[in-house]
C-alpha cells in the first residue's frame, strides 16, 4: 500500500490547487487541465521510483491503460446506447467521436493512471497470482461476450426507450467474463469484482468532481439514475465497473 502515496498525493494536490487558484474558474482553461495532468504524471513517475525494482511494470501498465481504458469505455458506451436507446454517459469536450461521445482524448492519460491505481490497490490485498495459466479462457470469453452483445443489439434495435429487462440482458452478457474469470482465479474474482463494483463509481465520482471544480465544467455527465445531482456517476454503471475491473485485472495479470 506504500506505493499508493503518490496517487493519494495527486488528489491532495488537486484539492489544494483548487483551493488556492482554480476556485474562481467558471469556464474551461487548458492551463488548469495541464496542471492537473502534470500532477498525474509526476505522481506516476514517483510511483515508478518507489516501486523499484519493479518500476518498469508501472510504466507498462500506464501505457496499457491509455489504450485499454478508452477502448473499454467506448465499447461499453456503444453497446449500452444501442441496446437501451440512449447514452448512459456523454462526454462534453474533446470527444473522440462527435457522433457517439463515449470517451474523450482528455481522459486517455487518466485511464493510464487508473490502471496503475487498480494494480496498486488490488496488489495491496495480495490478489495477483503472477500470471494465470487459464487467462486465455477469460480473453476467449470476452470475445464470446462481445458476440452475445452484438446479438442483443440486433434483437433490441427497435427499442426507443430504456427497458430494464434489456439492461439486465446486457449485464448477463457481460457476466460471462466474470464466470470465466471465476473458473480461472476462483474466489479472487469475487473480491476483484466487489472492488470494482464499490470503488469504481467512487473513483469516477471523485475524479469527475476534481475535474469539474478545477476546470470549471464537467468532462462527462451521466444521463440516467445519477447517484448525486452532479451527474458524475450512476447506479447503472456500478455492476459494469465490476466487470470492467475484472477485465483490467486480467490485463494486468497478462503483463505480470
Amino acid at each position: 500500500m506504500f506505493e499508493l502515496i503518490p496517487t493519494i498525493s495527486f488528489f491532495l494536490f488537486a484539492v489544494l490547487f483548487y483551493k488556492l487558484y482554480a476556485k474562481k474558474t467558471t469556464k474551461f482553461n487548458w492551463l488548469e487541465y495541464f496542471v492537473l495532468l502534470s500532477a498525474l504524471l509526476i505522481s506516476t513517475i514517483a510511483t515508478v521510483f518507489i516501486s523499484q525494482p519493479n518500476g518498469i511494470v508501472i510504466v507498462y501498465l500506464f501505457v496499457l491503460g491509455m489504450f485499454v481504458g478508452p477502448l473499454l469505455e467506448w465499447t461499453i458506451g456503444w453497446f449500452y446506447h444501442q441496446i437501451n436507446a440512449k447514452r448512459l454517459w456523454t462526454y462534453q469536450r474533446s470527444v473522440i467521436s462527435q457522433r457517439h461521445k463515449y470517451t474523450s482524448y482528455m481522459i486517455i492519460p487518466f485511464w493510464g493512471g487508473c490502471l496503475v491505481f487498480v494494480y496498486l490497490f488490488i496488489n495491496g490485498f495480495g490478489l495477483f497470482s503472477g500470471g494465470a495459466t487459464t487467462d486465455p479462457i477469460v480473453f476467449a470469453t470476452i470475445v464470446v461476450s462481445t458476440l452475445a452483445l452484438m446479438c442483443l443489439v440486433t434483437i433490441t434495435r427497435d427499442t426507443k426507450r430504456f427497458v430494464l429487462i434489456e439492461y439486465l440482458a446486457m449485464l448477463l452478457c457481460l457476466s460471462l467474463v466474470v464466470v470465466a474469470s471465476y473458473i480461472s482465479e476462483g474466489i479472487t474474482t469475487v473480491y476483484v469484482y466487489v472492488i470494482g463494483l464499490v470503488f469504481g463509481p467512487i473513483g469516477e465520482w471523485v475524479y469527475g468532481r476534481v475535474f469539474h471544480r478545477i476546470n470549471g465544467e464537467r468532462l462527462w455527465i451521466y444521463n440516467k439514475m445519477n447517484i448525486t445531482k452532479y451527474k458524475y456517476t450512476s447506479y447503472l454503471i456500478a455492476p459494469i465497473w465490476g466487470v470492467g475491473v475484472v477485465i483490467l485485472y486480467h490485463c494486468i495479470e497478462f503483463i505480470l
